[in-house]
């Protein structure tokens, strides 16, 4: 069996255990912002949000962010410093993080507020837009989070693990300020915005494991082809079949509704003549392949 992926390779300059790091001295490169939802500049060597961008249709929701587009992450520990830009007199002022990200209606965020009064926040929110009964629901063990975000730069930390366990920090990256686990989106993307106000961002750290590839067996099962590879929740996954590794037809197309490892047979095979087979994994701005012979 070959098996043959689509790998990232890593910036220059960074440590072994660094998937990314941004200053944004000169650009603002690999994040991407949410089309035509607010504007973003690089002032002073910080990523800034200089206007806000309109509550969408469906659920509520952060709206001025920008995405690792391209990217998909089964761990990851991010670490940057963050600033509101709005006066002390706006109480609700906040920062938002976001991670496990499928798309813009399925996702996590970490809310950081100047308030805590039951309309203004500190919270970590599950955003499930296919939910009508509860589009977005708080997930994190903590009732009410001490405020923390104040004028001037904070340093904040936010931790996800493939296996559900998320931690927030701000200030004190040792001691989380709120812990939730969750494993509804295992994996996904990460962001970096607010909810509704202006707010800069500088010095971005993100360490963890990435998801390069998919890692796909093939077997023949009374001489039928049998396909198996992990999945994760929400992601989408099209197997195809090729003769010669130019032409691809479509053999399936399935949404992951949960994780797990997913099993493909390919009953339309003759059993006559070379066949390969090639698992792609599809995203918003993302994507990953496998090709096994």
């Amino acid at each position: 069996m070959i098996c043959l992926g689509l790998v990232v390779v890593s910036a220059a300059g960074l440590s072994a255990d660094e998937l990314l790091r941004n200053d944004f001295t000169n650009d603002m490169v690999p994040w991407v912002p949410l089309p035509d939802q607010g504007s973003w500049i690089l002032s002073d060597g910080a990523l800034v949000i200089e206007t806000i961008g309109e509550q969408r249709e469906g659920v509520r929701r952060p709206s001025t962010y920008v995405l690792l587009e391209n990217r998909v992450f089964l761990d990851m520990d991010l670490r940057l410093k963050a600033m509101s830009l709005e006066p002390e007199e706006w109480q609700w002022r906040d920062i938002s993080i976001i991670f496990g990200y499928v798309d813009d209606l399925h996702y996590y965020y970490a809310h950081l507020s100047s308030l805590s009064d039951g309309t203004a926040h500190n919270i970590i929110m599950k955003v499930d837009g296919d939910n009508e009964r509860n589009p977005r629901v708080t997930i994190q063990n903590e009732k009410k989070p001490p405020t923390r975000l104040t004028d001037g730069w904070h340093d904040v930390r936010v931790e996800h693990t493939v296996a559900g366990a998320i931690r927030v920090y701000i200030d004190d990256l040792n001691v989380p300020l709120m812990t939730a686990t969750d494993t509804t989106y295992p994996v996904g993307s990460i962001g970096i915005g607010s909810f509704d106000d202006r707010a800069a961002f500088d010095d971005v750290v993100l360490n963890g494991e990435e998801l390069n590839w998919i890692e796909t067996e093939l077997r023949l099962v009374a001489n039928t082809p049998q396909l198996s590879h992990e999945m994760y929740h929400g992601l989408n996954y099209v197997t195809e079949r090729s003769t010669d590794l130019n032409g691809w037809m479509e053999l399936d197309n399935q949404v992951a509704g949960s994780s797990g490892v997913r099993q493909f047979t390919d009953s339309s095979y003759s059993g006559t003549g070379p066949a390969f087979y090639r698992v792609r994994l599809e995203g918003p701005g993302f994507f990953v392949e496998d090709v096994v012979e």
